[in-house]
């Protein structure tokens, strides 16, 4: 089993400090489960990525050209999980 913390501090995403464009602290926690299958010579893993779901803002704080005034942010990705089967032949 392995997994890993992440910690985002908060931060201003320019040199301006500008509030509309700061973004808040986040954490997440990944997390993954690995099985070794000795006969096939395979692993298979189990995965997930921000398995807490936390909601959180990766990006922010760009000026959109064509919207003059308009501050973007995009969210953060969602919990996802996936299987990973490996195999050596």
């Amino acid at each position: 089993m392995r997994v890993d913390y992440l910690y985002t501090g908060d931060l201003f995403m320019d040199d301006t400090n500008d509030p509309y464009k700061h973004l808040d602290s986040f954490d997440l926690v990944n997390a993954s489960w690995m099985w070794e299958m000795p006969a096939w010579d395979s692993q298979l893993i189990v995965w997930s990525k921000n398995l807490f779901d936390s909601e959180y803002v990766a990006k922010n704080g760009f000026d959109v050209p064509v919207q003059s005034g308009k501050i973007m942010a995009y969210p953060g990705m969602p919990r996802t999980w996936g299987i990973t089967l490996r195999s050596h032949f």
